[in-house]
């Protein structure tokens, strides 16, 4: 039986590029990364990467999993919550979660980055210009 799979768990799942190929090594064997569920969606995952690698530049809406308090990393982690990612439950494999602790400064960074990306989208939006009255009021 398949763990049902929820917020905040970490997933292991294939790197697929653009045309559905699964990337692989050198070797043959498949690429695979470290993702947080954000939300489940039938067979599809709403996911966050996670990354190991430190660069400024890209952690701006990033929150740092410990090794320490995560057992599953192999080091030091960021979960980057501007990196949104649809995979298919089939290809996920459930590796642990994050610890409570680090929970709601995730919450916290990904509020904040989802109105920032709403209100971008609001700058080219053309407000209605009237109100809709439904013909029905008549």
């Amino acid at each position: 039986m398949v763990k049902a799979l929820k917020p905040f768990d970490i997933i292991s799942a294939p790197y697929v590029d653009l045309d559905g190929n699964v990337k692989a090594f050198d070797n043959g064997e498949p690429q695979r990364g470290l993702f947080m569920v954000l939300a489940v969606d039938y067979d599809n995952l709403t996911c966050v990467k996670i990354t190991s690698q430190y660069n400024e530049a890209y952690l701006t809406h990033s929150c740092m999993l410990t090794k320490a308090a995560n057992y599953f990393l192999k080091a030091d982690s960021y979960v980057q919550l501007d990196k949104i990612h649809t995979l298919s439950v089939s290809s996920a494999s459930y590796v642990g979660y994050v610890d409570k602790p680090s929970r709601f400064m995730i919450y916290k960074i990904l509020s904040g980055y989802l109105t920032s990306l709403a209100e971008n989208v609001k700058r080219f939006c053309d407000p209605p210009k009237r109100k809709y009255v439904s013909p029905n009021r008549k």
